[in-house]
């Protein structure tokens, strides 16, 4: 029975040793953090293939990192997506034709890191509309 109470005793102070008073384990990870950059997308009769690219930074003096043509079967409900490094901001780009008219459709936003109750970071995924006007 004494050694019974010994262990859950030495059980709970592991416990309370590991865990702030919130909650919140001791740890968090710290990284680097990568999440899913989707980029929304018109494939028609018209465009087919679609020519994107995207930056790291902004558009206008970005660095290019990717630089792809997108048919409907590269599409998952509408959008290619990504994988990137959080805590950066990117831009995209798509070219369109419209006719004899060519569209550049241009996004950008910051794939950010948010924190949690235990004051943890994780990445956010980051969505940009480069879809055509309806």
């Amino acid at each position: 029975m004494v050694s019974r109470n010994i262990f859950l005793w030495i059980s709970l102070g592991l416990v309370l040793t590991c865990t702030h008073c919130d909650g919140c384990f001791s740890s968090c990870d710290s990284g680097p953090f990568f999440s899913d950059l989707e980029i929304k997308l018109t494939v028609n009769d018209e465009n087919k293939e679609v020519p994107i690219e995207v930056f790291r930074g902004l558009y206008d003096d970005g660095v290019l990192i990717i630089k792809d043509t997108i048919s409907s079967g590269d599409l998952i409900d509408g959008r290619v997506i990504y994988n990137l490094e959080a805590g950066i901001k990117y831009a995209a780009s798509a070219t369109y034709q419209d006719g004899a008219k060519t569209i550049i459709a241009i996004d950008g936003g910051e794939m950010s890191l948010a924190s949690d109750d235990c004051n943890c970071d994780y990445p956010t995924n980051l969505t940009l509309n480069l879809r055509l006007a309806k």
